[in-house]
């Protein structure tokens, strides 16, 4: 049930408790709640959420500044006592300083910096609710039902065949991280679900807010995963991919999942690398592990007298060459299935590795480094384009490694110093760097 109080300038309630937890969403103003088993108080303005366990003591004041305008959460089917006071006298505004006082010397003193750090951490134990509550969002999909109209929490409950109560936990949720907002008692998408989280756009995540999703169970092992180095489900062996990018048991279907979620990663660093590929006096480039070819159009487009080979298991090139002409540069783009380890080259001035150094072990890096190098005529360029913490603005870099612990044999995230003294023993000479996009560096190494 949902109901709205109003608190005047100088107002408050008796401190009491409920036999139901219930939540409030402050509409407008300010007022402090007060929580007198704790012997302190909390202030909340507008758009603040606040949750209040069963039984919990409390009660609200406002100040002589002005009043506050607050909607309360509560199950409508409740046992008949409905507020058990502890007093019958409302909380006067000056006690807020006794409560104030007492908790000052109750609790031990807390500087700024570590609060901020406290804060910090808190944000990161729980940053799973926030994945999960869009992933539960996108499954159910609420973005799209509420593209098509605005919906009350009931309204939505309704279409969506789900109970009340978690609906507006959901919807609640998704408020606070600011993918759906409200006017009145309707909720609507914002702007950027309307861009992103809508299945007709053309710039979706669903795919890869799907493949992120899988690893919640697979994450579920990582502790065993940390004390074995064992994958856990060994989508990479040490030679490569155990079935052309599909999991144990997913065959085509799962090649194809895959790559349409990197492909949202991707869009997030084509333009950049595009724009900063170092191709001067480059007349045919090689994408070895062209994937669905994202990067490979990119850098068609961005230079379009430059011939391109994508070379890929045979299956993903079946996507490849569907992004290729979807984007009309097949005349520049030939896609060849080619077992990188195993088949001879195409002929190239440059190389380009996009994301494929970080899937396999050192001793097979060194084997794809030096394979390069043998194929390219002097003068000729290989550029490294991954996810390497130095060279990115982004924590999502330092973290890849997990995700590559629990799916390949031997994969790692690799450092600038790492690519580059494996460069220089395979004879390259010349090594630059260069920052690409949040996510992204580059690495280029000259024969």
């Amino acid at each position: 049930m949902l109901t709205e109080f109003e608190l005047q300038a100088n107002g408050s309630t008796p401190p009491h408790f409920h036999d139901w937890e219930h939540e409030i969403y402050v509409l407008d103003g300010a007022m402090e709640i007060v929580l007198p088993d704790e012997e302190r108080t909390e202030p909340v303005g507008t758009g603040d959420v606040i949750f209040i366990p069963r039984g919990e003591p409390h009660g609200f004041v406002t100040g002589p500044q002005g009043g506050c305008r607050f909607l309360v959460v509560a199950p409508s089917e409740r046992p008949p006592v409905r507020s058990v006071f502890l007093s019958d006298d409302p909380y006067e505004y000056t006690q807020l300083a006794e409560y104030a006082h007492a908790r000052r010397n109750s609790a031990p003193a807390r500087d700024e910096g570590e609060q901020a750090e406290a804060m910090r951490i808190h944000g990161i134990f729980t940053a799973y609710l926030q994945s999960k509550a869009v992933f539960t969002a996108l499954e159910l999909r609420v973005f799209d039902i509420l593209e098509t109209d605005t919906f009350t929490m009931a309204e939505l409950a309704r279409t969506l065949d789900c109970p009340l109560r978690p609906v507006r936990a959901l919807l609640i949720a998704l408020e606070g991280l600011k993918l759906v907002k409200r006017d009145g008692e309707r909720f609507a998408n914002t702007a950027a679900a309307s861009r992103l989280l809508v299945s007709s756009s053309p710039v979706y995540m669903g795919g890869f807010a799907e493949h992120q999703n899988r690893h919640f169970t697979n994450f579920a092992r990582l502790t065993e995963a940390v004390r074995t180095d064992v994958s856990i489900t060994q989508r990479v062996l040490k030679e490569g991919y155990r079935d052309q990018g599909a999991a144990e048991g997913e065959g085509r279907e799962g090649t194809r999942r895959l790559h349409e979620a990197v492909r949202v990663s991707a869009r997030l660093q084509v333009d950049q690398l595009a724009a900063a590929i170092p191709l001067d006096g480059v007349a045919r480039l090689l994408d070895l592990g062209c994937g669905s070819a994202d990067y490979t159009v990119a850098i068609a487009q961005a230079h379009p007298d430059l011939k391109i080979t994508g070379v890929d298991y045979p299956a993903v090139c079946e996507i490849a060459r569907e992004h290729v002409e979807a984007h009309g540069v097949g005349h520049q783009v030939d896609i060849q299935p080619t077992n990188i380890f195993e088949d001879p080259l195409p002929a190239c001035d440059a190389v380009l590795l996009s994301h494929i150094l970080d899937g396999y072990g050192t001793g097979q890096v060194q084997k794809i480094i030096a394979k390069v190098y043998d194929r390219l005529p002097k003068g000729g360029k290989v550029i490294v384009h991954s996810h390497m913490p130095s060279l990115s603005t982004s924590v999502f870099p330092s973290v890849f490694g997990l995700i590559l612990l629990a799916n390949t044999e031997e994969g790692e995230v690799r450092e600038v110093t790492d690519i580059t003294a494996w460069m220089q023993d395979a004879g390259f000479e010349k090594v630059d760097t260069r920052a690409v996009s949040p996510l992204s560096g580059l690495l280029v190494a000259t024969k």
